[in-house]
């Protein structure tokens, strides 16, 4: 990815996604460190309140949401709805990017016992009926 000189790397669609959020959401982790040093905020909103963090958890991208984690992005932001990025991975049953999130040691490391990166005691009830219910 190769942004034209003088691009905006924050620049928004009519949605308010940036070329960032659009490449943690569509899983294209090598343009996020290109985006990011060439300006990217990874802590814009979408209009919805949602962060390009946010889209990784949604979409379930764990190379992703390793590349971005690199960068610091604010853990604690909430969308309109009120939810965090890690509680995005409870929304659509994403067993496998939480699993990753839970025991890959790289990525262990990255977030460093960050509060906003643990599951809460409702985000794994919540999780354990839906699995329940899936089963039925």
């Amino acid at each position: 990815m190769i942004l034209a000189k003088g691009a905006n790397p924050n620049a928004t669609d009519e949605f308010g996604k940036t070329p960032l959020m659009t490449a943690c959401g569509t899983g294209a982790p090598r343009c996020i460190p290109i985006l990011v040093k060439a300006g990217a905020d990874v802590n814009i909103k979408d209009r919805d309140g949602v962060t390009a963090l946010h889209e990784c958890f949604y979409r379930g991208n764990s190379d992703c949401l390793y590349e971005i984690m690199k960068f610091k992005p604010d853990t604690s932001i909430k969308q309109r709805t009120g939810k965090l990025p890690f509680d995005c991975v409870f929304i659509d049953n994403m067993h496998e990017t939480l699993n990753y999130c839970l025991s890959d040691k790289e990525f262990l490391k990255l977030i460093n016992n960050d509060p906003c990166m643990t599951p809460s005691s409702a985000n794994i009830e919540q999780l354990i009926s839906q699995a329940i219910m899936y089963k039925a």
